[in-house]
């Protein structure tokens, strides 16, 4: 396996970014066991099969992977439309200048380097070959300032997004190459402003974004607290059902 950041091609190679995020987020994190295969010990889903898969290796190992959904492959499924707001987008753009990105996954050890920005390096390089305009994605709140800094923008309701807690999405407006100076991206020095000449609905979606609810202190914090609260209480409703299983199976060892 040869080391350096790019698109899977070979079928041992997409397996291998699997099992990574099964490790990642099934072992480590404790999440999306119901969607995994646990014989394999690998983590996919049925949108891995139109979707790009992006890896990192380094000294033969996956260190990084990602799912770049782009609407030129294929239109988008129902739930994403959902799940990453498109449908004010769509109104704007067609879907081929929607690029989604997901599972992004870093092995432990890796954390902390520069992984992520040359793994986005790539994503850019997809997009800008593919004249994309916009990429999409739900970050985690802890995340949030990551990706305020790589460029992204905080738009519509925080919500609860099922086995992974509340997400905020997000979009980088890939024609608004001053909003990456502004904001000191790196992106904005893996990039030119001559290389986004070509975005011509640079102003449509700018529209959308502003248009959604914008995410700030104000209107965060609520829906922050009671999420935690739903999960807090999400995880003493399965601690009491673990509990009484236990018991249940104790009396009837001992009857």
């Amino acid at each position: 396996m040869q080391d350096g950041v790019r698109f899977v091609e070979q079928e041992e190679d997409l397996r291998a970014c699997f099992k990574l995020r099964y490790r990642v987020y099934v072992e480590n994190m404790g999440r999306l066991a119901d969607n995994s295969d646990h014989i394999n010990k690998e983590l996919y889903d049925e949108f891995d099969n139109t979707a790009r898969v992006l890896m990192a290796v380094k000294k033969g190992k996956v260190t990084g992977t990602l799912r770049l959904s782009w609407g030129g492959d294929a239109p988008f499924a129902g739930s994403m439309i959902s799940d990453y707001r498109l449908i004010p987008f769509l109104k704007q753009i067609k879907r081929e200048k929607i690029c989604i990105v997901e599972r992004l996954m870093i092995d432990p050890d890796c954390r902390g380097s520069s992984l992520v920005v040359r793994m986005y390096k790539e994503v850019m390089n997809f997009v800008l070959q593919h004249k994309a305009e916009v990429v999409l994605l739900n970050c985690e709140l802890h995340n949030l300032n990551a990706y305020l800094k790589l460029g992204f923008r905080a738009f519509g309701d925080i919500y609860d997004y099922p086995s992974i807690g509340p997400v905020v999405p997000m979009a980088l407006i890939v024609g608004d190459y001053d909003h990456l100076v502004a904001v000191g991206s790196p992106v904005a020095y893996l990039i030119s402003s001559k290389d986004v000449q070509y975005c011509c609905k640079t102003a449509e979606i700018t529209k959308v974004v502003l248009n959604e609810t914008p995410l700030s202190v104000a209107n965060a914090l609520p829906i922050i607290q009671k999420l935690k609260n739903l999960n807090k209480a999400r995880k003493s409703l399965v601690n009491n059902r673990t509990f009484q299983f236990t018991e249940r199976f104790q009396l009837r060892l001992s009857a």
